[in-house]
């Protein structure tokens, strides 16, 4: 009868434990989901207060051929002075393909806000 008595005890422990496991997991797991669900709050707040409201004005665009032309060629520099060669050498590696969608990137964006 007696050795009833810590084994009741350890499974009403057990159900205790497993009532706060919600708790003890997000403890755990640390506050990093938390944390990452703010942070996308606070960036889609912003993004909704630059594009949906007046508070911040629109800009005009910039239409200056020579400075989007001058950028161009600092980037084209900047490109040629950090190249480097890759061990394998196969056409339309990862790293390559990658490495042309950035600079494609990045083009599309001056293109857009030079108004060219």
């Amino acid at each position: 009868h007696r050795a009833e008595k810590p084994r009741a005890r350890h499974v009403a422990t057990a159900a205790a434990a497993s009532a706060h496991a919600p708790c003890g997991r997000l403890l755990a797991g640390g506050l990093k989901p938390l944390r990452a669900g703010a942070e996308l709050a606070m960036i889609c707040a912003f993004v909704y207060l630059c594009d949906r409201t007046d508070i911040i004005p629109r800009a005009q665009k910039q239409h200056d051929p020579a400075h989007f032309w001058t950028l161009w060629a600092l980037i084209c520099v900047a490109a040629l002075y950090t190249t480097r060669t890759l061990e394998n050498a196969k056409p339309l590696q990862r790293q390559q393909t990658d490495e042309w969608k950035g600079w494609m990137q990045l083009m599309f964006l001056m293109y857009h806000y030079f108004a060219e």
